[in-house]
């Protein structure tokens, strides 16, 4: 049975031209195996994520150009609904921005910051990414992206409340002003996640006011933080992510919580991804159910 050539290790884990494959030795049939994807012409790769092809698209990448949109987005760990299937690449006017199979040009005025990470990679800044993404999220997803930039105990804050509220204006009446405005008024610093900040707009819709997210309370000696707190109905809400239910030590911890609450004289209710996402109405009943025996 024929095999084919193995990855160079020179090649394992980058992605790399086809010059680079020539020199390892390797065919044009060999580069067009099953095991290797192309993203962008004349760039190759062993796997194909979003990092890999942001990886890939830089050795294309010219110095007047950045990333962007959806693409920066992923460079600064902003929460999305989908995994970008497209590279986006910006270029301040007047240049042309870039066409290629694989990636979404956009010419983007100079009011607009370009910054360098510590990987090298060129991004819009925290707060630019989120005025363009106003133009694709739903309100409630731009609002969970800008829950992210604004921090929590264990994530620094990648951009301040006022930035965000600078940066909307400089962007101003074009698309997505209307989903900024909105999502500026709700925004929160301390949600953990995207799940966690969705949940709190669920409960706001349901009419529960003043929610806490993740402060403390002292409970017996030991400081616990509750995901969601609503103290007008004595009721705590905690989102399940899926480690909650797979990692032994975290299921054990959430147990001990969870009993800590109720003893301190919360009703605790806890909500998962299905709850939220799949069954938003069956989730509403439980919500206000919890809320009226709670009071």
């Amino acid at each position: 049975m024929r095999t084919s050539t193995p990855i160079h290790v020179a090649l394992r884990g980058r992605p790399f031209s086809t010059a680079h494959a020539e020199l390892a030795g390797w065919s044009a049939t060999r580069l067009h195996g099953p095991d290797i994807a192309h993203p962008f012409h004349g760039v190759h790769q062993e796997a194909e994520t979003p990092v890999d092809r942001i990886a890939a698209y830089r050795m294309r990448l010219r110095p007047e150009q950045f990333f962007s949109h959806e693409t920066a987005a992923e460079l600064w760990g902003i929460p999305l609904p989908h995994s970008p299937s497209a590279v986006h690449v910006a270029v301040y006017d007047p240049r042309t921005p870039p066409r290629a199979r694989g990636a979404i040009g956009h010419r983007v005025s100079s009011h607009v910051r370009a910054l360098v990470l510590s990987g090298g990679e060129p991004v819009c800044s925290p707060a630019d990414v989120w005025c363009q993404l106003s133009a694709t999220l739903s309100a409630d997803d731009l609002v969970a992206a800008g829950d992210h930039l604004l921090g929590a105990r264990r994530r620094e804050t990648l951009a301040e409340l006022g930035e965000l509220s600078a940066a909307s204006a400089r962007h101003g009446s074009n698309r997505g002003a209307r989903n900024r405005s909105w999502a500026l008024e709700r925004l929160r610093w301390g949600s953990d996640s995207r799940p966690e900040s969705l949940l709190r707009l669920f409960c706001e819709r349901l009419g529960m006011q003043d929610l806490r997210v993740n402060e403390p309370l002292d409970i017996a000696g030991v400081r616990l933080h509750p995901d969601l707190l609503a103290p007008a109905f004595g009721l705590i809400l905690e989102y399940e992510g899926d480690h909650h239910r797979t990692e032994r030590a975290q299921w054990n911890s959430d147990i001990e919580r969870y009993d800590a609450f109720v003893d301190a004289g919360y009703r605790v209710l806890r909500v998962t991804a299905r709850d939220l996402f799949l069954e938003p109405e069956a989730l509403a009943r439980k919500v206000r159910k919890a809320s009226f025996r709670a009071r």
